[in-house]
């Protein structure tokens, strides 16, 4: 995705980090800041409420909490 998008003069990179045990969304919220970001880029997943209540809820998390643009896909 990041050659195609460079291809067509979008100026963008991509990492794969392994993180600590900070909730998913607070991490990549984080890393966004940290480098700048003006856009983050991720799946939207639903799950039962009783999955989202035990695992907490990434999708929502990042709707409520993230300082930037938002693109999501399903």
């Amino acid at each position: 995705m990041t050659r195609y998008l460079q291809r067509h003069g979008v100026s963008c990179q991509h990492e794969v980090r392994v993180h600590t045990a900070e909730p998913d969304a607070g991490y990549l919220v984080r890393l966004a800041a940290d480098v700048g970001a003006d856009l983050i880029v991720t799946g939207g997943y639903g799950h039962s409420r009783l999955g989202e209540w035990v695992f907490g809820g990434m999708t929502q998390s990042l709707l409520r909490h993230a300082p930037v643009c938002l693109l999501m896909s399903h």
